[in-house]
């Protein structure tokens, strides 16, 4: 009984580092991501509270704050989120009932907002990342501009990826 007593009164933020994110490290590529989402936003926002007493209108409201600073892409990957996190709840046996988030409508997304820098722009881009003081972070620019990796493929790129006589990086993921 006493088990099941705490079980059910899991505060969010115990959940959330003690149980979510160890998993999210060992099966997800988005671990990282995952874990800065956890710590900025999510257990500041509900960290305080029982698992059980998270709501749908509480991801609303959430999600609605997220919104006011944050693009719908990313507010909708908040959401994604959180629902992976309480359905795994309700799978451990962290949680019992419906997943808050199920109902909760995604924010249209648009990529209208998207645009690729012209030659002019590229140029000007190039010429400041080589004055950079930084030489390191002005070599990163100018490697991700010349290249087109995300910056997340370029920081987990190993020397044994690159062949330097063809001129190519393989990209494993």
């Amino acid at each position: 009984v006493e088990q099941g007593r705490t079980k059910a009164t899991m505060l969010f933020k115990l959940y959330a580092v003690d149980h979510y994110l160890p998993w999210a490290q060992q099966y997800k590529q988005s671990a990282n991501s995952d874990e800065s989402k956890v710590r900025n936003h999510l257990i500041p926002a509900f960290g305080e509270k029982q698992l059980r007493d998270i709501g749908t209108r509480d991801i609303h409201v959430y999600l609605g704050k997220l919104r006011v600073t944050l693009a719908p892409a990313t507010c909708n990957r908040h959401l994604a989120l959180l629902s992976k996190m309480f359905k795994l709840a309700a799978q451990w046996g962290e949680l019992e009932g419906k997943n808050p988030c199920e109902g909760v409508d995604k924010f249209k997304e648009s990529l209208s907002h998207q645009r690729f820098l012209n030659q002019d722009e590229t140029r000007r881009v190039m010429a400041a990342a080589q004055q950079e003081a930084n030489k390191y972070a002005g070599a990163a620019i100018r490697f991700l501009l010349l290249t087109g990796v995300r910056r997340e493929e370029a920081l987990q790129a190993r020397w044994e990826h690159v062949d330097l006589e063809q001129a190519t990086l393989f990209l494993p993921k």
